[in-house]
């Protein structure tokens, strides 16, 4: 059995001597003599302990001894009672503890089965719209480097009419420039076909920082909820930005890829109608 203690103060007044519990503040012996004094103490804490223990109410817990004071034992009863309660009230903290974990973990679970359920369709269409850019810009500007080089490449045997006077310098000269700036529009179509992504891949990273915030402040209200709602907003009206800019240059893109389709069937027809002509 353990035998409890709680710290005391014995002094000496007009009416005798007063022991003072420092943890109990409601219990102050007044007695003729010290061991009296310290006799009605000890009853009178084991009683109070006794009514806290059936009331199930807190017990204070003993503060350190300084210099000076003495120490108030519950009697021996008091003591095993105090035991049992103890063991129960661990018993119940630890219950208590266990069901906190568990809920912690359902929260847990639930927390992040909405956070991928909120995040996922935009990290798949981020994905999708990167590939299909990329397999998409990819093919166009393929096509357009093959045509306007390829008619650049085709231009040495085609130069051989002009050394016979078949075709006027001046028109082959004109297609030649019409093919360079097919692959100068080709270049920058390019160019603005990675911009474009990139610009996206931003937009979407930010609607994700958006839904991410959303999802933690449902699940985990913060103390500062309004600087978190903030956050999102901004997050939120950054993607819009980012999203609007990449259509914006996606459609610069697709002008930039017409144009460098149109520069070599300008720089083709340059071509066949000199043929035709001398032909």
């Amino acid at each position: 059995m353990t035998q409890y203690y709680w710290p005391a103060n014995l002094t000496k007044s007009p009416a005798g001597w007063v022991t003072s519990l420092v943890d109990w503040p409601n219990i102050a012996t007044v007695e003729a003599t010290p061991q009296e004094s310290v006799a009605s103490a000890v009853e009178t804490l084991s009683l109070q302990i006794s009514d806290r223990i059936r009331d199930d109410a807190t017990i204070p817990i003993p503060s350190e001894l300084k210099p000076g004071q003495i120490q108030i034992p519950a009697d021996a009863l008091t003591s095993a009672k105090l035991d049992a309660y103890v063991k129960k009230q661990n018993e119940k903290h630890l219950r208590n503890a266990f069901q906190i974990e568990q809920a912690n973990r359902e929260r847990r679970s639930i927390y992040l089965s909405e956070f991928r359920i909120n995040l996922e369709p935009v990290e798949r269409l981020r994905g999708q719209a990167d590939d299909a850019a990329v397999k998409f810009a990819s093919i166009a500007l393929n096509s357009s480097y093959i045509l306007n080089g390829g008619a650049l490449v085709a231009l040495p045997a085609i130069l051989q009419f002009t050394e016979n006077g078949t075709i006027d310098p001046g028109r082959i000269a004109t297609s030649v420039w019409f093919f360079v700036a097919g692959i100068a529009f080709a270049a920058i179509t390019n160019f603005l076909a990675f911009h474009s992504v990139m610009q996206a891949g931003e937009g979407h990273n930010y609607e994700i920082a958006a839904r991410a915030i959303d999802v933690r402040i449902a699940h985990y209200p913060p103390d500062d909820i309004q600087i978190h709602q903030a956050d999102s907003a901004l997050s939120r009206d950054s993607s819009k930005k980012k999203l609007g800019s990449a259509t914006t240059i996606s459609r610069f893109g697709v002008t930039s890829y017409i144009l460098s389709i149109l520069s070599f069937l300008f720089g083709v027809c340059i071509i066949v109608r000199s043929l035709s002509a001398t032909a």
